[in-house]
């Protein structure tokens, strides 16, 4: 009975370190994101990642803020612009290991910009907002893999095509690096390259 007590035990524990170094595809996550487009903005980033199988899906919101202006005596000059940002996906991921993965899959999103301008004197006072939009439609291939049981690391390339007034092509990579606390918490700092505007995100996974 405790031989197979013990036997019982090993492989529960063997099981757990082996879903322990998977690579997850199964988590939400919180982060702090820092936009650079034509300014510099930061705000907060949301994403929810699930798995079926070989499939995977993903959805990401963000929204960023960045603001300038200037206050002197009778008159001030206040401008802001607030980048929110909508991605969904989905595609296929290859098991290289119980350590490493690939996925590979398409994207699509939306880019809605909102400009605002205030301006006062003892003259005149002038406020103003304005919208505009960009749709995005893009493909990824991405490696992951964890090692040394507590890091994770992740190199992705794609492709992407902007619509809307100044469409364009651009190709993109990203860059990422994390530390798991435990199995289901993780900190990650992922970095996004698109040639006309980059990204950088700071966040907390919690895997299920």
């Amino acid at each position: 009975m405790n031989k197979y007590m013990l036997g019982c035990a090993s492989l529960l524990l063997c099981n757990a370190s082996v879903v322990a170094h998977q690579v997850d595809y199964n988590y939400i996550e919180l982060g702090h994101k820092t936009f650079d487009f034509t300014d510099d903005s930061s705000g907060f980033s949301f994403a929810a990642v699930g798995r079926n199988d070989s499939i995977y899906w993903e959805a990401q919101v963000d929204r960023t803020k960045d603001e300038s202006g200037y206050h002197v005596e009778g008159e001030f000059n206040e401008s802001a612009q607030t980048i929110k940002h909508l991605r969904l996906g989905v595609g296929q991921v290859v098991d290289l290991s119980n350590r490493s993965a690939v996925d590979f899959g398409i994207q699509l999103g939306r880019y809605t910009f909102e400009h605002s301008l205030k301006y006062k004197n003892a003259f005149r006072s002038v406020s103003n907002v304005w919208h505009d939009h960009a749709d995005i439609y893009g493909a990824r291939v991405q490696y992951q893999r964890v090692f040394a049981e507590k890091w994770e690391a992740k190199l992705g390339i794609g492709f992407e095509h902007i619509s809307g007034e100044g469409a364009d092509d651009n190709a993109f990579f990203l860059a990422g690096l994390g530390y798991r606390f435990n199995s289901n918490l993780a900190s990650n700092l992922v970095y996004r390259d698109a040639g006309d505007y980059t990204s950088t995100t700071l966040s907390l996974r919690f895997a299920f």
